[in-house]
């Protein structure tokens, strides 16, 4: 077990990255996490992502979604 704890102390920190590159949907009203039922809200959210933003929308979107504005990025540092 000494060992290991050694072995974890002299490893570098690891360096994983991925970033997602999203286009703009729109820029809405809603709130759909904080305040559901409130329309219009006093601040805009922009919304990327997936299509299946909307009023009403269920908690699972990505599910609901035909397509996204993101693509995956990976190692860009």
């Amino acid at each position: 077990m000494n060992s290991s704890l050694v072995t974890f102390a002299l490893a570098g920190p690891a360096q994983a990255d991925f970033r997602f590159g999203c286009s703009n949907l729109s820029v809405q009203r809603l709130d759909q996490e904080v305040e559901p039922s409130k329309i219009p809200l006093q601040h805009v959210h922009q919304i990327v992502g997936g299509n299946a933003f909307a009023a009403n929308m269920k908690s699972d979107i990505g599910a609901q979604a035909s397509y996204t504005t993101c693509i995956f990025l990976r190692g860009l540092l």
